[in-house]
């Protein structure tokens, strides 16, 4: 009885304490409040679901991300919100902030492949895509800068250092003789490349123009490019140089968000050794006593016979050369909600050039919306920017930087005496040459763009799965310029009596309408997305221009100031043309593991005849995704494993207005009773049956994705070939045609090897990732199909032949002799092959062809200026919010014609030269590199040759940065959580370059043909260098 109480009791107790503890348990609730935000900005996140686990007890975070929640003290939060990783958090506190981060992975990721988009992992063509995050994180001035070297497969050249200036973009090589610029796209808005709305600088020939200068970096979301034919074919005839598509900003769901960044640049550029007074003087009397002329006239350098008078009076790149600077302001206003989202952005650019009478302003301005009522969808996406962008003259092959280095240093710049107060070569300098600091620094040469692009759409679900879509955009361009020269006085012989204006205005319209039908839907593991469409686009193009030579007043810049016996004169250009499309895509996978991509497009393009106007483009590519199947489940390693190949056919419409009909020329001169008479006559010839030129390209791809989708790599094997190139016709000039005729005839083959790799990894609080790009290219004329080769000429088309474009070469190849050293006496003069004008201390060239005359038929291919290898190296580490990073960039295999030596190291004419002719051959043995000076050149050792070609390879140290991002914490103490983040950084550009290339910098361009249709790429004029820079900027949100 005892032992049956004793264990009741027992039991009472540990009733009591449980009963005791779990009401305990039961009355201890806690209230936890707190704030949502995001890991990749550290913005609030609305609408995040908060859940106590086990339980229907919930909240929703308000529109700010904060919330508030009643939960048991010992309780797990499950916290969701789609596009974020689920967390479960243990419940502490009366204050929990969570972090969310994004739920997503690389082969998540959207890329716009036109008139659409497409997951990663989906796409079965050759895409590169580059984010806006990327583009901000290095602050550039333009696009062009930002995506050089970054992206495999496409070469991107600025050809000048000067701010807004031209540049070369190429997507897998030189695919025609003619226009090889991509297509770009603005927000679904094709916009127009027109070269001819570029203000003619005075005397000039060169016009390349850069359609990214109007861009503001800040507002891009995303850049993506189409390389090969499988992907672009949606763009049919426009597709074949490649399609660059720009994705701008818009809102995102969550609270208004306010952006500001800003930041301040300084730039510098090199410079090169060139004579002092007393080497320039004893050279150019050398080259007289070798010329057996005395200097006994006042054109010639009599001055240089006075020591007195040989004394530096003027460092010309010194002056010439300037300290840069640049400003940068950029703001942003963001938000949305489920039914509509919104993103407002202002920008202002201010670029101070390294040049004279050189600069850039941007101001731009953009707004993007989307709103959702039921089955409607419709927005808009709208910029505006107006760019003024000074440039320095420019007169073909005679760049000012050409002419700074040919002038005296015993010449000075200034002289405050003349009008103007700039100095000029006078009697007994022994040249003439004009004060190019002078003319920059006076002539006022602007040219100043408005742009607007604008895309509004439409879109309405008719049935489940199945869209109407309406797209209406425009792309509208008001360009007006002006090149006044005052009245100034530089020396006799060098002044302008009076001031003159050229005046000039453009307008180009393209307005766009298109009506696209999408359909998608799964059946199982059927997974089928349809479109078809129909496309139009216009395009018109007006300008005019007027000149005078005689203004009344340097202060009256206006053409009705011009005085009564002014010579004017008036001119007009009109463009017009039209594209009109029908396209059709299909997109199917089975079970997200066999994919399959085919596009079609039939265009008619005004551009040609009738007979030759409509044209169907279609293109296919397949998928096989290995990592899906069985047989690699195992490996677990592999994220993502996929074979792509893909096949196209893609055209080039881009000829000149009317190029296949014949032209009448308005200002003819005829003799007819004795007298001169104006009249008309035909300029060119009629080609009835010219067609675009067609490119069929071939790509095999493979896409890895490893490690816990750490490391990424992706191949590409591509041919590419364009058939019937577009070119003019090698006439005899007896026929009286000014203007040769163009004819299909030729075909060009690019073929290479892309990769791309990535490593994303992280060591306790240090993140980094490390990424390498490389394109590996060989471009050959496979025919021309007129039985010659075209030719260029150097300096201008009255020179010796330097490039040509013949079959088996590549494209621009260069063209020349082979140099074989020096002729150290007259006996090897005697021994060698007759070699008209030669003496001991000239340049032996080579009898290639072994028929003891030097002449033109020993000329061979020299190289070619089409680089090998393009590639970029990348890396990037983040330590508890100190972010650093490192970016090269390079090219190798590249020759580059350095035509600035032909100055330079001429030793033929009276002007100055580098110090590279210090040492020059002065007596036997003294030099086998560099000839002996003598006044005309007899012998031509100028003459193109190997002489002046050069390794062009580098490796340039593009970019680097050191920034610090404050932590939320500390903001919240300083700011009262006003700021949600701040960054503030300093980067410096272009500031190490490896190279062998002697000039002022390898990376040249193409600027103006010098043939019919032979570019002068690869050629160096005197282009303005690549400044280094040093900037320093902040980014702020709100």
């Amino acid at each position: 009885m005892k032992k049956k109480l004793l264990q009741m009791a027992l039991f009472s107790i540990m009733a009591f304490c449980f009963c005791n503890n779990a009401m305990g348990q039961v009355s201890k609730k806690i209230s936890i409040s707190g704030q949502v935000t995001a890991s990749e900005d550290g913005l609030p996140i609305a609408g995040v679901n908060i859940l106590e686990n086990g339980t229907n007890n919930g909240t929703v975070t308000d529109f700010d991300g904060n919330y508030t929640i009643t939960v048991e003290s010992n309780a797990q939060l499950v916290v969701s919100y789609l596009g974020y990783k689920t967390q479960t958090i243990k419940a502490s506190g009366s204050t929990l902030n969570i972090v969310l981060e994004a739920d997503i992975t690389a082969l998540d990721d959207v890329v716009v492949v036109g008139y659409g988009s497409q997951r990663k992992k989906d796409v079965t063509g050759a895409v590169v895509s580059i984010s806006g995050d990327e583009l901000t994180s290095n602050p550039l001035p333009g696009i062009d800068q930002a995506l050089q070297g970054k992206l495999s497969g496409v070469t991107i050249i600025n050809n000048s250092g000067e701010p807004g200036g031209g540049v070369s973009v190429r997507i897998r090589g030189e695919g025609t003789i003619g226009n090889s610029d991509p297509l770009y796209v603005i927000d679904g808005v094709p916009i127009v490349n027109n070269v001819n709305s570029e203000i003619p600088v005075a005397g000039g020939s060169g016009k390349v123009s850069n359609p990214l200068a109007n861009l503001n970096p800040n507002d891009i979301e995303s850049i993506d490019i189409l390389k090969d034919a499988s992907s672009a074919a949606i763009y049919g005839v426009r597709g074949a140089n490649g399609v660059i598509i720009i994705t701008t900003k818009k809102g995102k769901k969550g609270a208004p968000q306010f952006t500001f960044d800003n930041y301040l640049a300084i730039q510098n550029v090199k410079t090169i050794d060139l004579l002092k007074a007393r080497d320039y003087a004893d050279l150019i009397i050398e080259m007289f006593d070798n010329a057996g002329e005395a200097i006994d006239d006042v054109t010639e350098p009599t001055n240089l016979l006075d020591d007195s008078f040989v004394v530096d009076r003027a460092d010309w790149q010194k002056e010439f050369f300037k300290t840069g600077i640049t400003h940068n302001y950029n703001i942003n206003i963001s938000g949305g909600n489920e039914f509509a989202d919104y993103s407002l952005s202002g920008g202002y650019h201010k670029d101070n050039a390294t040049t004279p009478g050189a600069g850039f302003k941007r101001y731009s301005t953009r707004l993007n919306s989307n709103f959702k009522l039921g089955k409607f969808k419709f927005g808009e996406a709208v910029f505006f920017s107006r760019t003024v962008n000074r440039r320095s003259t420019f007169q073909a092959a005679r760049s000012q930087i050409r002419i700074i280095n040919r002038h005296a240093p015993t010449v000075a710049v200034y002289n405050p005496a003349n009008e103007g107060g700039f100095n000029g070569p006078g009697e007994g300098d022994g040249y003439n040459r004009w004060n190019p600091i002078g003319l920059a620094e006076l002539t006022d040469n602007v040219v100043r763009r408005n742009r607007f692009v604008g895309n509004l759409y439409g879109e309405y679900e008719i049935v489940k799965g199945l869209k109407y879509r309406l797209n209406v955009g425009l792309d509208a361009v008001f360009t007006n310029g002006s090149t006044f020269i005052p009245r100034y006085v530089f020396s006799e012989g060098q002044s302008q009596e009076d001031p003159s204006l050229r005046e000039y205005s453009a307008e180009e319209l393209s307005p766009l309408i298109e009506n696209t039908l999408n359909f998608q839907k799964d059946f199982g593991n059927h997974n089928l997305d349809l479109l078809v469409g129909f496309t139009q686009q216009e395009y018109k193009f007006s300008r005019f221009s007027a000149f005078s030579n005689m203004l009344q007043s340097n202060n009256l810049q206006t053409l009705n100031t011009s005085s009564a016996s002014a010579q004017i004169s008036i001119a007009g250009f009109d463009d017009e043309w039209a594209i009109r499309s029908l396209l059709g895509r299909v997109n199917y996978n089975y079970k997200e593991k066999y994919l399959f991509t085919g596009n079609i497009r039939r265009d008619g393009s005004s551009r040609f005849s009738e007979a030759n106007r409509y044209g169907v483009f279609p293109s296919f590519s397949v998928g096989w995704v290995l990592s899906e199947e069985k047989f690699l489940n195992d490996h677990k390693f592999i994220n993502n494993l996929k074979l792509r190949f893909g096949w196209g056919e893609l055209g080039n419409q881009e000829i000149p207005p009317y190029g296949f009909q014949s032209s009448l020329f308005t200002s003819a001169n005829y003799v007819f009773g004795g007298n001169l008479q104006s009249g008309i006559t035909q300029n060119t010839l009629a080609n009835e049956n010219l067609k675009w030129e067609t490119t069929v390209q071939k790509n095999i791809g493979l896409d890895l994705t490893l490690f816990d989708y750490r490391l990424n790599m992706t191949l590409e094997y591509f041919i590419k070939d364009t058939e019937d190139i577009i070119l003019r016709a090698p006439l005899p000039g007896s026929i009286g045609i000014t203007e040769l005729p163009l004819i299909n005839a030729g075909n060009i083959q690019n073929r290479g090897l892309e990769i791309l790799a990535s490593y994303k990894g992280s060591a306790g609080d240090l993140n980094y990732e490390l990424s390498a790009n490389a394109s590996f290219l060989k471009n050959e004329v496979k025919s021309l199909g007129i039985g010659l080769p075209l030719e260029g000429r150097f300096p201008d088309d009255s020179g010796p032949v330097l490039a040509v474009i013949r079959e088996g070469e590549a494209i621009n190849s260069f063209f020349g002799h082979v140099t074989d050293g020096i002729f150290q006496n007259q006996a090897e003069v005697d021994a060698h092959a007759s070699q008209s004008g030669a003496a001991p201390g000239d340049i032996r060239f080579k009898d290639i062809n072994n028929d003891n005359v030097i002449n033109a038929d020993d000329r061979v291919i020299l190289g070619d200026p089409n680089p090998d290898i393009t590639y970029g190296l990348n890396a990037s580490f983040d330590y508890k919010g100190v972010d650093f990073s490192l970016f090269f960039q390079g090219v190798e295999g590249v020759d580059i014609y350095n035509g600035l030596r032909f100055w330079n190291e001429g030793m033929a004419e009276m002007k100055n030269h580098s110090t590279a002719v210090l040492n020059r051959w002065t007596g036997e043995g003294t030099s086998n590199s560099v000839p002996r000076a003598i006044l005309g050149d007899p012998n031509f050792n100028r003459r193109p040759s190997d002489r002046f070609l050069e390794d062009g390879s580098y490796l340039r140290l593009k970019n680097i940065i050191l920034g610090y991002s404050f932590q939320k914490n500390t903001l919240s103490k300083f700011a009262d959580g006003f700021i949600k983040s701040l960054r503030i950084y300093a980067s410096a550009q272009n500031i190490l370059t490896f190279t062998n290339y002697t000039g002022y910098d390898p990376e040249i361009g193409t600027g103006f043909n010098q043939g019919p249709g032979v570019a002068n790429q690869g050629v160096d004029y005197g282009i303005v260098p690549q400044p280094k820079t040093f900037l320093t900027g902040i980014q702020i949100k709100f």
